[in-house]
């Protein structure tokens, strides 16, 4: 059962549309915060909230 306001990793990444790798290598590098409970990691609401804002924007490109 996962928690009402955070997802594991793996329903992390399926929410996100990116990979189980991908997602553990954001947290090792620092940009997404996880926690563990009792042996699980899990990404709380806020802090993929937090994530999905620090993403860089795609500069739209500019017609010649």
């Amino acid at each position: 059962m996962e928690p009402q306001n955070g997802y594991s990793v793996e329903e992390f990444a399926r929410r996100h549309d990116i990979g189980r790798t991908t997602a553990y290598e954001e947290i090792k590098a620092g940009r997404l915060i996880a926690r563990k409970v009792q042996g699980r990691t899990i990404i709380l609401e806020e802090d993929a909230k937090t994530w999905r804002e620090s993403l860089p924007r795609v500069q739209p490109s500019v017609a010649a």
